[in-house]
């Protein structure tokens, strides 16, 4: 029997954070009414968290846990080589990973496939024929180029390395392919990717990519989760600075940073949100003055008084301090992170510390980037354009693009 409307499938399959969930949430929630929508996530807690009253039928995804390095063995130097640690280096893996995704599709039988941080369930409905949307912000959605662009592209090395990778991935991908479709071979590895609609859900001052981006790419905005959490936090009426800062503990740069921000706290108030930080660490900042919380504040609660923000430069908070315009401070923790601070001190709205450093450089470079005013200027630059393109409005766009391009969808099947 014919539908009337689209039925749409959202799969998210690589990463953890509750940002992959609000992408999938925000633009879900555009469509209610006007297609029927499935999610299979990753995370299925994530989804409900981040649109609990959400109108889709959701479960679970196929993925395959990221893989620990080996001694020795290289990171990924580009998207393509970072699917390596994710299912991509082993053939039967793989292949495994794609026979479960294209039996859901199978029994689902999408008119389009949207995929957020979903590689596998991307090259799967491809193969099977089916409309496919790419729904990133900007490492999750690489151009796709030939070769794909390294992350390190003036560093020989690197880009050399990138090669190899992305060789490697593709002759697996292709083996897999041939299992279990018996297609043909892609000689190239972005044609395994390439979407029909591709929905880039950043700004160029957040973008890794900016600088390999075809001239024509059209940047729809964040979608920022800045609505959600608690409201307790409260800043006090006085002259000093406001610092806020959302951090991960368990790294040596998250424990730098909250030294930092220990040290800092005789100048400065600061509002810090450290989920699963211990107990005694927890103590020790709250005796000095700062205010701890555990889980996720209200960003439009506490952001518009801040002057700082301070995190591993995350999409989602890198977007609510601009949003805001706040200049910040990125201590990235890992590759995407690090992507992400270098194109915020290329925009020239923040400032990043990576390498050797300690707490006392964290408090300098706190105190820096508060008096910096060519970078404040610039933040308020930014601020002032996401206040007049509507922040809520890039959830609308992305939603539009996609009923427009379903509307092209024979739905007779």
């Amino acid at each position: 029997m014919p539908h009337s409307r689209p039925r749409i499938l959202f799969a998210w399959e690589m990463g953890e954070n509750l940002g992959h969930a609000n992408k999938l949430a925000r633009v879900a929630e555009q469509l209610e009414g006007r297609a029927d929508i499935i999610v299979a996530a990753r995370n299925p807690a994530a989804i409900r968290t981040m649109g609990p009253q959400l109108d889709a039928t959701l479960l679970p995804a196929p993925f395959v846990p990221s893989r620990v390095l080996a001694r020795g063995e290289a990171q990924g130097e580009s998207f393509a080589g970072v699917l390596a640690s994710s299912g991509w280096d082993n053939p039967q893996n793989l292949t495994a990973l794609m026979e479960a995704w294209r039996n859901l599709m199978t029994l689902l039988r999408p008119d389009i496939v949207v995929t957020q941080a979903a590689p596998t369930a991307q090259m799967v409905s491809k193969q099977m024929q089916l409309p496919t949307v790419i729904l990133g912000s900007s490492y999750d959605n690489p151009p796709l180029t030939v070769p794909m662009p390294a992350f390190a592209p003036d560093q020989p090395r690197s880009v050399a390395l990138a090669l190899r990778q992305e060789a490697d991935v593709l002759h697996t991908a292709n083996t897999a392919i041939a299992a279990l479709f018996g297609a043909p071979a892609a000689a190239r590895f972005a044609d395994l990717l390439r979407p029909d609609v591709s929905l880039l859900m950043t700004l160029p001052q957040l973008d890794c990519y900016a600088n390999t981006r075809d001239e024509g790419a059209e940047y729809l905005g964040p979608l920022i989760s800045d609505t959600v959490g608690a409201t307790g936090a409260r800043w006090a009426n006085d002259d000093r600075a406001k610092v806020f800062a959302y951090l991960r503990p368990g790294s040596a740069e998250a424990a730098k940073t909250l030294g930092g921000l220990y040290r800092a706290a005789l100048q400065h108030q600061v509002i810090l949100v450290a989920p699963g930080l211990v107990e005694q660490d927890a103590n020790r900042l709250t005796e000095r003055g700062v205010q701890v919380f555990d889980s996720p504040l209200r960003l439009d609660k506490v952001l518009p008084d801040s002057d700082l923000g301070v995190s591993h430069a995350g999409h989602g908070i890198s977007a609510g301090f601009l949003k805001y315009g706040l200049p910040q401070i990125a201590v990235p923790t890992h590759r995407e992170q690090l992507l992400t601070t270098q194109a915020i001190a290329r925009a020239k709205v923040g400032l990043g510390m990576v390498g050797s450093f300690d707490a006392a450089a964290i408090q300098a470079l706190i105190d820096r980037t508060l008096t910096n005013s060519k970078i404040s200027l610039k933040c308020r630059e930014v601020s002032d354009f996401i206040k007049e393109t509507g922040s809520a409005a890039a959830a609308q766009r992305a939603g539009q693009e996609i009923l427009i391009f379903a509307a092209k969808i024979d739905l007779s099947h």
